[in-house]
């Protein structure tokens, strides 16, 4: 989950109600979506060009576009202000087997695709977590939809901080980005590290660990 898209969370889930109910839904990548590797790959394909992939045991979670629907709508539906809801979208695949899938739908045997790794970038993680069991209060909607309450930060403070990135927008060097990045995303990893390696600084906060978008 990338720092910009937990950002997004939190002002959904910290702003004044003001007689409007929002939530946020929370979900793996969706298939053929526009940033999705899908096209990439079938691009790739089509112009006979090696399938690029940044390691060979990286992991994403994957959802089709129609699946997709139905339980974002349920979600919002039955969530309350403020909730972090989190679609069960199954295992998660390696990225190089559905490459492979691809070939063979397209027609090619492995033999005749090459694999280029170009190596993980900065923060990015393995395997993607849609959740971290950190201590948060889970609720669970139904056998497909989890629940937490509780993700919020205080709305003047989260406002502050914002306006601060965007009036330095110019002045500020990407370290500076990143240091307040990472003052509002506690668990944001912001270098190339393995999962496992990330310590998450605030246990209470049930954002998963981060990295850059």
């Amino acid at each position: 989950m990338g720092a910009t898209k937990r950002i997004c969370e939190l002002i959904v889930a910290s702003r004044p109600p003001n007689g409007i109910r929002c939530a946020s839904v929370r979900f793996g990548n969706v298939l053929g979506s526009s940033g999705s590797v899908v096209p990439i790959f079938q691009e790739q394909l089509r112009q006979n060009l090696p399938l690029t992939i940044t390691h060979p045991e990286i992991k994403r979670v994957f959802y089709d576009v129609q699946g997709s629907c139905i339980p974002g709508a349920a979600a919002f539906a039955v969530g309350s202000h403020g909730d972090v809801l989190v679609l069960d979208m199954g295992a998660p695949i390696k990225v190089v087997d559905l490459a492979r899938s691809l070939a063979r739908l397209a027609g090619k045997s492995e033999n005749e695709v090459e694999i280029q790794y170009t190596g993980l970038r900065a923060g990015e993680k393995l395997t993607e977590e849609l959740f971290l069991y950190n201590g948060a209060d889970i609720g669970y909607i139904s056998s497909k939809i989890k629940r937490t309450s509780g993700s919020s930060v205080v709305w003047l403070k989260l406002l502050r901080d914002l306006n601060e990135l965007e009036s330095g927008r110019v002045q500020r060097t990407v370290a500076d980005v990143i240091s307040k990045v990472k003052e509002i995303v506690p668990e944001f990893c912001s270098t190339i590290k393995h999962e496992q390696e990330c310590v998450l600084e605030e246990a209470h906060n049930p954002g998963s660990s981060a990295g850059w978008d």
